[in-house]
């Protein structure tokens, strides 16, 4: 199974506390998955790891998904997540961004590398 990001940038804004908030709402194109399988995925889990905040594992909060008619059957699966109190850094900065599943017997593993765009926005969040 192949697996594609369409989106690689994290948004990062400062919360009250000081630390940082991350949000990422990647899409991942599942290629020759059909809408059914969608729901036998166990152990989804996104990850980020940096030097600058070393390594954090995101929480999901949602899940959407739609059917693309192409010549693969293509599945696209929206995530919204989020991973609150990081530390906070005042540069953006690079990261690697790690997708990991498992459908039936099949491990899904993929990693793409990314950015971390901060945003000042203290007392905000």
């Amino acid at each position: 199974m192949q697996i594609h990001f369409t989106s690689s940038t994290i948004q990062a804004y400062e919360n009250k506390s000081g630390s940082m908030d991350l949000f990422f709402n990647p899409i991942i194109i599942f290629e020759n998955m059909l809408p059914s399988e969608l729901g036998a995925l166990q152990d989804l889990e996104f990850k980020i790891n940096s030097e600058e905040i070393k390594e954090h594992i995101f929480t999901i909060e949602l899940i959407k998904a739609a059917v693309v008619k192409g010549p693969e059957n293509q599945l696209f699966v929206e995530f919204r997540l989020t991973k609150r109190d990081v530390k906070f850094i005042y540069d953006n900065y690079s990261c690697e961004i790690t997708f990991s599943a498992k459908l039936k017997d099949v491990n899904i593993l993929q990693r793409t590398l990314g950015i971390v765009k901060t945003k000042f926005s203290k007392g905000l969040v």
